[in-house]
């Protein structure tokens, strides 16, 4: 059976500046999964005003059952409190790699993409194993440049437990959406 479309959590209409909504494709023919309260499955995103922009997360926490929830919440609740203090989108993603790292889940990992949206549509990437954003250009998709993605949140250790931002120019985008695979 073919994938369809399912509405995840709701996000607001706007943040800052920004449209935004999420979708997941399902796979008729995979039983249910358990939704965590970010989203589907493992996913997680979510999107919130701060003194430093509009920030964006999307992502998705490997594993099944509850834990898989668990995991995604704690990263979604740790990441909204880090999102509103933490200057630097790198500092985010070390802090939530080390809530990984050091989790009950050992095994656990989570690809992550962060984003912070500066009022004048400038912007700044972090992505860590998750597939990059899609980039609207004149209403086509282009997969946004990220020359050296970090390894998921929980593995950072492997690349010296960092991971650096790449800007992204306002001319850059229309607005950005997550890809997905699998």
């Amino acid at each position: 059976m073919p994938a369809r479309s399912q509405p995840l959590s709701p996000l607001p209409e706007r943040v800052g500046a920004l449209r935004v909504s999420a979708r997941h494709l399902v796979n008729a023919t995979v039983a249910p999964v358990e939704r965590s309260p970010a989203g589907a499955g493992g996913d997680v995103y979510g999107a919130v005003e701060s003194p430093y922009g509009t920030r964006l997360l999307i992502g998705d926490v490997m594993g099944k059952g509850r834990a898989l929830a668990r995991t995604a919440d704690n990263v979604l609740r740790a990441w909204r409190d880090l999102a509103a203090c933490e200057a630097r989108l790198e500092g985010i993603a070390v802090r939530l790699h080390s809530l990984v790292a050091h989790s009950d889940e050992p095994d656990r990992f989570v690809t992550a993409t962060l984003l912070s949206v500066e009022s004048d549509g400038s912007a700044q990437l972090v992505c860590c194993g998750h597939p990059p954003p899609v980039l609207l250009r004149d209403g086509a998709a282009v997969h946004a440049a990220v020359p050296a993605p970090a390894p998921p949140l929980g593995l950072l250790d492997l690349h010296s437990g960092w991971c650096a931002a790449q800007p992204v120019p306002a001319t850059a985008w229309d607005c950005c959406c997550s890809t997905r695979t699998g």
